[in-house]
């Protein structure tokens, strides 16, 4: 597996968890944000990639859902 991109970083996430709630919440008008556990789930999620060499570090510093 080879990850280069932020979207491919999100759609492999969003394939590895399945389960994980796509639900967003507006913070305010025009700000929308997924909720915290899947904000949680996905910053564990980057950290292993990183970990593990599968994504460079600048990719995971610059991830965002």
């Amino acid at each position: 597996m080879e990850i280069r991109t932020k979207k491919q970083l999100r759609e492999e996430f969003f394939k590895t968890y399945p389960e994980i709630s796509k639900k967003k919440i507006t913070l305010a008008p025009g700000h929308t944000e997924y909720v915290c556990d899947t904000r949680c789930v996905f910053s564990d999620f980057v950290d292993q990639l990183e970990r593990e060499g599968v994504i460079t570090t600048d990719l995971a510093k610059t991830a965002t859902l």
